[in-house]
């Protein structure tokens, strides 16, 4: 609940803007002078005719690396392929997304990891004392009668390997459920697409490109 409840903050404007009322305004400023990448959000929702803003190239960030003095590495996706650039400024929603995808990749990996361990044993277990019982019997003596009588229970081993697999199943039902809403997360591509102008500048060998957050 908690995960849900902070991936809910990432995008307010996404939960809050009702189809067909998506204001687009998005102020960029670049030297001094100011641009609204609006027609851009509009073209790629509706992409028909010539695209606008050509010189804005479309990222998606895969992932954020320790900065660079005053810039921001980050491994990128665009139609140029995988690469890394530098930026100057990135949106604060880009890596909060990211860090929640990463978080989530984490539990993912380490509940397979437990889990690919744990099948081995239960499955083992269950091999040893599956269907095993302990039997018991004593005698009920009466006036004119004895009667002898007999029980069995499940074995501790049998009980325990029953118990092992049930948290195994409560393991792999949370490890399909963080799966699901990993992947969730990653298609809502538009929390970790960024629009940035080439400054033809490097810095340590990498391009510096600016985005023009405010």
């Amino acid at each position: 609940m908690k995960m849900w409840f902070a991936i809910g903050l990432l995008l307010p404007s996404l939960l809050l803007a009702a189809p067909g009322e998506v204001d687009d305004t998005d102020i960029r400023a670049v030297n001094g002078r100011s641009v609204d990448l609006a027609p851009l959000h509009q073209w790629y929702r509706d992409p028909e005719g010539e695209r606008p803003l050509k010189h804005w190239v479309k990222f998606a960030v895969l992932e954020i690396k320790p900065p660079l003095a005053a810039y921001i590495p980050c491994i990128v996706q665009s139609t140029g392929g995988k690469r890394e650039v530098l930026f100057r400024k990135l949106p604060a929603t880009t890596g909060e997304t990211l860090a929640s995808i990463q978080s989530l990749q984490r539990q993912v990996d380490s509940l397979h990891e437990e889990i690919d361990r744990e099948q081995a044993w239960v499955r083992r277990d269950e091999a040893v004392y599956d269907g095993t019982v302990v039997r018991s019997g004593g005698y009920v003596v009466g006036t004119n009668f004895v009667h002898r009588y007999y029980r069995q229970r499940p074995s501790n081993g049998a009980i325990e390997t029953r118990l092992d697999r049930v948290a195994l199943t409560e393991k792999q039902e949370l490890a399909a459920k963080l799966e699901a809403d990993l992947k969730a997360l990653r298609q809502d591509t538009n929390a970790v697409t960024i629009f940035a102008l080439d400054t033809k500048k490097t810095y340590g060998g990498l391009p510096v490109w600016e985005t023009g957050q405010q």
